[in-house]
């Protein structure tokens, strides 16, 4: 139910237009014209009965992978009212004009003139269509659907779909058994948010947690799409449009649009897919970027081609071209993105690769490179296997088959969840929005059973294991919570943290946890108010004042050589809001300082677990330089006078980006990890009213 899923679209269209309403036993009429028979009028409702099977087979080919079932929409209300200053019949044409008001169920259809054929099978609509039902709306200026072949068209169609309650619109499930929640973000089990958090602040997996994805757009999260077209073709299993615009900006002038040359939307194998010979995304009507043909089969869109740097694997800057996802079975398809190696090929050698035959421990060393180490792949595997979610990341640092022995890398992921409980309260729907404005109160509780494994990843060589997080997370006005409760058991091969160049290979069980709680001690009330055209860089309402962030966490772990450690961690400082971003010249600023203490007892045997153990104090800033541009930085600062690194900086990031309401687009640069990436959000905005046309 996300991004661009025009056949619900169109089956909203459609499923309320054509009348999956007319297969009611119940019909009830009303005639404003004294020369309208009744009999005539059920005459027109007993004939548009008689084409049921027709309907059906229309809708159920538009529909077939929007989840509504026939029984399912057999729950929808059996009547319906037809309200209009004429209604008449010329011959076999029944016509209703002037206010044509249909109300069937709780969806109001509304246009200055409607009529059906019930010899040639033609309804048609006229001027001023709008269809309201729920929180879907549509409007048109003209509608034609021809019944005996299954197809029509309509002209100058807007639309404004909320998929975030389109299941309850369109009577697809009950109220009493759908339960909503925020779609949760891809789970990395290895990584869990307790673990990390306890992990020290030069650990590889710590920063890790920091870092960036890089040329990703996911619009999976987006809730409410408009959208915009001359004309759509509706031809029995395929959507067709010349030139179609979609839109996440509530507002007009919106600024950030996508625009879909010779669009099609299609059934294939029960699944629908979505092509487009040119698409292109249009910033603030200023710069379009294209990104040529599209296919689109899940909820990702990715540029065709970006650009980045890291070192450690890649030997620096580097050309990513991405490619459609291939459906390898009916719940799982497979990503492949191969790189080009710009700077490996310039420079003719490579620091990313040990020697052959060295231990997996030695360093790497500079070599001479083949053509074949110019280019690099990536590779994900994601979808249902046996009722469980499944991630499968594959790495290749190079297509060398010589320098497999040092190129290959995996992680797995599967999770299943086990409970799940959610209660949004807000004015507007049941889902999760990005602004923050609507919310009243969140809260949701998980529990999830995940197992993991993987090879070479990080500093860890191997690993096989399972975990169930518990997860806890609470939001209003004031408060903000997070809780992580995590057990963990495995077995491990990696570096060892006190034999240098030596594996241990151990298993390991225990538990982490952490705390988090935000707290808005001050808040400048008369600033917060409705999102409106004039905030141009922000999202949501900027929330002025002082937040109080504090996290208390625990930890601990036991290895089958007897060998254990534990760590209690407590944070505590204030984070400083000041400005509304409405204003071209420093109109917004976040300060945060958050001092951390650490109190650890024992050692890991490996290097890629073992807790931190020096206090440090964090230190966060963003600053709005000039309209929307936005500067970021942060850094922590080492205060265990224990520490080799005590007094030392360390994990220190600089982002420079373009904060806009509808989108943002930030260039982040990690030292630590001499990497360079380009982070893209768009964002979603929930809200109940229905903007005039853009």
């Amino acid at each position: 139910m996300k991004l661009l899923n025009l056949n619900k679209y169109f089956g909203i269209l459609l499923f309320i237009f054509l009348g999956l309403h007319f297969h009611q036993k119940n019909l009830h009429a009303e005639c404003n014209q004294k020369n309208c028979k009744i009999e005539k009028k059920y005459l027109f409702h007993n004939t548009l009965n008689k084409e049921k099977l027709v309907l059906e087979e229309l809708l159920a080919n538009l529909l077939i992978t929007t989840g509504i079932n026939e029984n399912n929409s057999q729950t929808t209300k059996n009547s319906f009212d037809i309200n209009s200053d004429i209604q008449y019949f010329e011959g076999d044409i029944f016509y209703a004009e002037g206010n044509v008001e249909v109300k069937i169920s709780d969806a109001v259809i509304r246009a200055d003139k409607i009529s059906y054929d019930q010899e040639n099978k033609i309804f048609i609509a006229e001027n001023n269509i709008n269809i309201i039902k729920g929180n879907q709306y549509l409007q048109a200026k003209y509608a034609q659907f021809d019944l005996k072949k299954s197809e029509g068209f309509l002209k100058e169609l807007y639309g404004a779909i909320d998929f975030a309650n389109i299941e309850k619109d369109l009577n697809i499930v009950e109220e009493k058994n759908n339960i909503d929640f925020c779609e949760a973000d891809y789970v990395d089990l290895i990584n869990s948010p307790s673990e990390v958090s306890l992990l020290g602040s030069s650990n590889v997996r710590f920063r890790n947690r920091l870092g960036m994805d890089s040329f990703g757009f996911n619009f999976s999260k987006i809730d409410k799409w408009r959208f915009k077209t001359d004309k759509i073709i509706i031809d029995n299993k395929i959507l067709k449009s010349e030139l179609i615009y979609f839109t996440n900006d509530p507002f007009n002038e919106p600024q950030f649009i996508l625009r879909s040359k010779n669009f099609s939307a299609e059934i294939i194998n029960n699944k629908a897919r979505y092509q487009s010979k040119r698409t292109s995304i249009i910033f603030d009507n200023k710069l379009t970027l294209p990104v040529g043909r599209r296919n689109i089969e899940n909820n990702s869109f990715d540029l065709r081609w970006g650009i980045g740097y890291e070192s450690k694997d890649k030997d620096g800057l580097f050309v990513i071209r991405n490619f459609d996802p291939i459906n390898i079975a009916d719940n799982l398809n497979v990503d492949f993105q191969p790189y080009f190696l710009l700077q490996r090929s310039l420079m003719g050698e490579s620091n990313a690769f040990r020697l052959k035959d060295s231990s997996v421990l030695s360093d790497n060393k500079k070599i001479n490179i083949d053509p074949l180490d110019y280019f690099a792949l990536n590779s994900k595997v994601k979808g249902k296997f046996f009722g469980w979610d499944l991630t499968l990341n594959n790495d290749l640092k190079t297509i060398n088959p010589e320098r497999l022995y040092d190129a290959f890398s995996y992680d797995l992921n599967l999770v299943n969840n086990l409970y799940r409980t959610n209660s949004i309260k807000n004015n507007i729907s049941n889902r999760c929005l990005n602004s923050k404005e609507f919310i009243e109160k969140n809260e949701n509780f998980n529990v999830d059973l995940g197992i993991y494994s993987a090879y070479d990843k990080e500093n860890i060589y191997t690993a096989f294991g399972s975990k169930l997080i518990n997860s806890y997370l609470y939001s209003d006005e004031k408060l903000e919570k997070n809780y992580f409760l995590t057990f963990d058991i495995g077995s491990f091969k990696g570096e060892s943290n006190s034999i240098e160049n030596t594996l241990n290979s151990l298993d390991r069980y225990g538990f982490t946890t952490t705390f988090e709680n935000n707290y808005q001690l001050i808040n400048k009330k008369y600033n917060l108010g409705k999102l409106n055209k004039d905030y141009n860089f922000s999202p949501e309402i900027i929330n002025q004042g002082v937040k109080i962030k504090s996290k208390l966490g625990y930890g601990f772990f036991n290895y089958s050589n007897n060998a254990s450690q534990s760590v209690i961690s407590a944070s505590v400082g204030p984070e400083f809001t000041y400005g509304n971003f409405k204003n071209k010249f420093f109109d917004y600023t976040v300060l945060s300082i958050i001092t951390e203490y650490i109190s650890k007892n024992g050692k890991s045997p490996f290097e890629f677990d073992d807790f931190g153990e020096s206090s440090r104090i964090l230190f966060g800033i963003k600053q709005q330089i000039y309209g929307p541009l936005l500067l970021s930085f942060s850094t922590s600062y080492n205060i265990n006078s224990n520490s080799k690194d005590y007094g030392v900086f360390e994990n220190k990031k600089l982002s420079l980006g373009v904060s806009r309401r509808a989108y943002a687009l930030d260039l982040v640069y990690d030292e630590d990890q001499k990497s360079i990436a380009l982070e893209f959000k768009i964002f979603n905005f929930g809200y109940n009213k229905n903007s005039s046309k853009f």
